[in-house]
């Protein structure tokens, strides 16, 4: 039968194991949060220069449609006005692929955000179980230790209250 010093020194052991689960599991959601986060950032940065890129390369062909088309020949003609919409609509195309993949993308981030969280919490709650798991079992570890320490004398007190 175990000591009160070894009972102590067992629930000392399991609280700092226990804190040691808290700290990795409080470690491991900050990092995954920071990298999610970091990874979001690049996204939009990255889709931010898609979408710049699509500007310049739509303005760059609007100053040089017409130099292009006079050496064809078809300055003066309707063809001008047809080569500035498909321009512009191949510019709107482009920008909302982009945009489209970016909501794409910031859903989800959100879900696996969610996820996370989730995760982390169910942990957290495994985490405060097996700690009132742990405070159970040392509680009845000591009264059984002290129904056992007391036991020898009172064999007769606890017959006759019965």
């Amino acid at each position: 039968m175990a000591t009160r010093k070894e009972l102590d020194e067992q629930k000392a052991l399991q609280d700092q194991q226990l804190a040691l689960k808290e700290k990795q599991l409080n470690d491991s959601y900050n990092l995954s949060q920071a990298q999610l986060a970091e990874q979001q950032k690049e996204k939009e940065l990255s889709s931010a220069k898609l979408a710049q890129q699509a500007y310049l390369t739509k303005e760059q062909t609007n100053r040089l449609m017409p130099n292009v088309l006079s050496a064809q020949g078809l300055a003066n003609t309707g063809y001008v006005n047809t080569k500035n919409v498909q321009i512009s609509e191949g510019y709107k195309k482009n920008y909302n692929a982009i945009q489209d993949d970016l909501t794409s993308a910031r859903a989800e981030f959100a879900r696996r955000d969610a996820s996370e969280d989730l995760a982390y919490q169910q942990s957290k709650d495994a985490l405060e179980l097996e700690r009132q798991a742990y405070a159970l079992d040392y509680r009845q570890a000591l009264s059984r230790l002290s129904s056992t320490g007391g036991s020898y004398g009172n064999n007769n007190n606890t017959a006759n209250i019965s």
